[in-house]
């Protein structure tokens, strides 16, 4: 696996707070923060942010202090899922293809 292929995402995850290590071939290493920071994230075809990784990157963000903004412009309905991380406990707002991610109350 080519790591250069993940530079949006690993970009994403350092925005947010946390430590990501590669040992230079095929591997990295995700070190957590204490606290995590809200990020806008807007995703676009590669080399940008991939759509594919936007749901799992939102359920991040709603562990972030603040508020986050998520933009998907590929794909109509890839949204679909905030309806169920709301159902455990999400505080995430859609209008279109714009997510507005609130941080979970503790």
């Amino acid at each position: 696996m080519n790591l250069r292929h993940l530079t949006a995402v690993i970009n994403a995850l350092q925005a947010i707070g946390a430590t990501v290590v590669s040992d230079g071939a095929d591997r990295l290493q995700i070190i957590p923060a204490d606290r995590y920071s809200a990020i806008n994230v807007t995703t676009s075809p590669y080399p940008d942010f991939p759509t594919d990784m936007q749901a799992q990157l939102m359920a991040l963000l709603t562990l972030c202090e603040g508020t986050s903004n998520v933009i998907e412009t590929i794909f109509e309905n890839r949204l679909r899922h905030v309806s169920e991380l709301n159902r455990m406990g999400a505080d995430i707002y859609v209008k279109g293809n714009h997510a507005v991610v609130r941080e979970c109350p503790s």
